[in-house]
């Protein structure tokens, strides 16, 4: 999970994970919730009535979760359900289908990990005033150029002590978010990225 750093920063409900879910889903009744992991173990058959069903395992860095999928949720992610895929998972803690007052994660929307970045729609990047040296521009604008694509780019430079915030964009460069200028951003301790 580790080189889907800002996918996860990004998406991920904050201060959530699957253990929560697994310990504390009362605590998260009717909350719409966003889960990121891999899928370790899968399942496949049919009901009792002959209807088929899937099941996928999510881990994450903290712990699993089994999901099952039957009617449409089979026929919708279905596809998902194929272990080492990594993936971004959408969705509600509600009642089970069958009633009673047992809660479940529903999921509502699943999507690759590796297929957010290259549908971003912007990149942030924040740094902070005082670590805003020439070098670390220069360093950017060669790295964002070597990146070119449909992702609009959106800067936010603050100033800790003062907490004033000077929010841009570029209005003539985009970019697609590679791997190497993943690799560049992750590596800098002195910027804070997110996409959306």
């Amino acid at each position: 999970l580790d080189d889907y750093d800002m996918e996860i920063r990004s998406f991920c409900t904050k201060d959530v994970n699957l253990s929560n879910l697994n310990n504390e889903i009362e605590s998260l009744k009717n909350r719409e919730l966003s889960f990121a992991g891999i899928v370790t173990e899968t399942q496949e058959g049919f009901t009792k009535n002959g209807k088929p069903f899937s099941a996928l395992t999510l881990t994450d860095y903290n712990d699993s979760y089994k999901m099952m999928f039957f009617g449409n949720d089979f026929v919708n992610f279905g596809n998902f359900c194929k272990k080492g895929l990594f993936l971004l998972i959408r969705g509600k803690v509600a009642t089970k289908w069958q009633g009673g007052d047992q809660l479940e994660f529903k999921a509502t929307k699943i999507e690759l990990l590796q297929e957010l970045a290259e549908k971003a729609e912007s990149l942030r990047i924040s740094v902070a005033a005082e670590s805003l040296t020439q070098e670390i521009v220069e360093e950017l604008d060669l790295k964002l150029a070597q990146s070119p694509g449909k992702t609009l780019i959106k800067f936010s430079v603050f100033d800790s002590t003062t907490n004033i915030k000077l929010h841009l964009f570029s209005r003539t460069r985009r970019i697609g978010i590679s791997e190497e200028l993943k690799a560049y951003l992750q590596k800098n301790p002195d910027i804070v990225f997110t996409i959306n």
